[in-house]
């Protein structure tokens, strides 16, 4: 899969955890929040790094709730940025090792 701008590999992956979250049996605070953040995220206009701490923060939620793997995540949402980075002309940048 190739995005044109960050706006829409984030939007992928805002749409990615709102299915996450919609399918989750027993709802929290913290889920109905993102729930909230994840469609806010998209409807929302906002700037770029204002909605990529949003997301930011989605994640860490869904990590913490154990609703998602950080492997699986990195290597799905790599592929949505590299493709944003090769039509800015932007090294890919190092992979960091965990």
């Amino acid at each position: 899969m190739t995005c044109n701008t960050i706006i829409e590999a984030n939007n992928i992956l805002l749409n990615r955890y709102l299915n996450i979250v919609n399918d989750v049996k027993k709802s929290t605070p913290n889920i109905e929040l993102v729930k909230k953040m994840c469609i806010a995220g998209v409807e929302v206009v906002m700037l770029e790094d204002k909605q990529s701490r949003w997301l930011g923060f989605v994640q860490g939620v869904l990590f913490s709730e154990q609703l998602i793997d950080i492997n699986v995540e990195r290597n799905f949402s790599r592929e949505l940025y590299h493709s944003v980075y090769k039509k800015l002309n932007i090294d890919k940048p190092d992979t960091i090792s965990l």
